[in-house]
């Protein structure tokens, strides 16, 4: 019953048939629902076998069973097969996941020099938040890597994107990797990138008449390129007394109501009014609406879980703190995100739980902002629970 009337509506054919059960299991995968996922993952492969749609779906498959080697050699096909730019990436980065590093870099840079966006740059940040690189070294590395193509903004846009994730998301940014960023991000024509580093630097460090004014500068004038700065922005109105012209922002934009960005702004506007519920809808939806969103500048996944644990900390009422978990496990399931085990490990209150979320976010990011508050004896003890446990075992 899940599939059938995806399958069978407004098919043309059989390859449509199966793209249209991979992204309903996207959804469903988003939605914290692997198993219900599965179930249009594998129609998908049925209904039109090498077709896109059922190679994707042989990928998810593989991963929700926890096969990872089997998923990147699903995906390493499908790179061969369609040269679809996303798989040699995520076989990257399942190489990385995996511990096995030189096929990693080797996948990366077969992607990096056939595909100019920002998927294998996303591998490589996984690989050098495990690895526990010194900030100096990618920074160094970024700075030398050239286009293929000769499009500077791209090339600017891409190493700017990179270095964002690598020095400011989840991390103590100090003077020293912010300049890093900006000595990048300074040379896009547009500046937006600078912009967005300086703003969500300043909404970090809780400066919020300066994020909003350094986030309003970015969003002027290109709002549908800059959306990922909407949250930020209309959170840090609230928070520096301009409560009416946060308003104003979201109801500009109400002709895209039920895009990622629009949700999670709507989320910290009623939650810092009160809301609760309210907040709770819109977080939720800006769950399911992950499924089949572009890759952006700020990690959506990321900016979810910290607007939830934004709302917690400002409000202290406990029902973002337990959405901030539930939230935080479903996307466990699409993908083995560091910080959705950081995060986790930060605010869950049952040790055998915490434990198991420390023990997969040390192995993914050791460095991870979210972990500085636990001692050596704890990580010690994860350290032992996953080497009884490696989630990520060879097979």
């Amino acid at each position: 019953m899940l599939g059938d009337p995806l399958l069978a509506a407004k098919a043309e054919g059989a390859a449509s048939a199966a793209a249209q059960a991979a992204e309903g299991g996207d959804l469903l995968l988003w939605a914290g629902e692997p198993q219900l996922a599965r179930a249009l993952f594998d129609k998908a492969g049925r209904v039109s076998p090498g077709s896109p749609g059922a190679l994707w779906g042989g990928v998810r498959s593989a991963q929700i069973d926890g096969r990872w080697g089997e998923a990147r050699e699903r995906a390493t096909q499908m790179h061969e097969l369609i040269q679809a730019p996303a798989a040699l990436a995520t076989a990257a980065e399942i190489s990385f996941l995996l511990d096995e590093p030189e096929a990693g870099w080797r996948a990366f840079y077969e992607a990096a020099k056939r595909f100019e966006d920002i998927g294998p740059w996303n591998a490589a940040l996984a690989a050098h938040r495990r690895a526990q690189t010194k900030h100096q070294d990618p920074v160094a590395f970024a700075k030398h890597w050239k286009s293929l193509t000769g499009d500077s903004e791209r090339e600017t846009a891409i190493k700017s994107s990179f270095l964002f994730n690598l020095l400011l998301v989840d991390r103590r940014t100090d003077a020293d990797m912010l300049a890093a960023f900006d000595s990048i991000a300074e040379r896009a024509a547009d500046k937006a990138y600078a912009r967005l580093g300086a703003g969500y630097h300043a909404f970090k460090r809780a400066s919020f008449a300066q994020a909003a004014d350094e986030l309003q500068t970015l969003l002027h004038g290109s709002r549908t390129r800059a959306r990922y700065a909407l949250p930020y922005l209309t959170a840090s109105l609230i928070w520096s007394s301009r409560a009416e012209q946060a308003q104003t922002l979201i109801a500009g934009a109400q002709e895209d109501r039920q895009s990622f960005h629009q949700l999670l702004a709507r989320g910290y506007a009623r939650g810092l009014a009160g809301d609760v519920a309210g907040a709770s809808t819109a977080l939720w939806q800006a769950q399911i609406a992950l499924a089949g969103l572009e890759p952006q500048p700020v990690p959506p996944t990321f900016q979810l879980l910290e607007a939830c644990e934004k709302l917690y900390e400002s409000t202290r009422d406990d029902r973002y703190r337990l959405l901030l978990l539930d939230l935080a496990r479903r996307q466990q399931q699409a993908w083995p995100l560091a910080w959705a085990y950081a995060f986790e490990a930060r605010h869950s209150p049952e040790p055998r739980e915490r434990l198991r979320a420390l023990a997969i976010a040390l192995y993914l990011d050791p460095q991870s902002e979210h972990l500085a508050g636990f001692d050596e004896d704890a990580r010690k003890q994860a350290a032992e629970w996953f080497a009884r446990n490696n989630p990520f075992r060879k097979q």
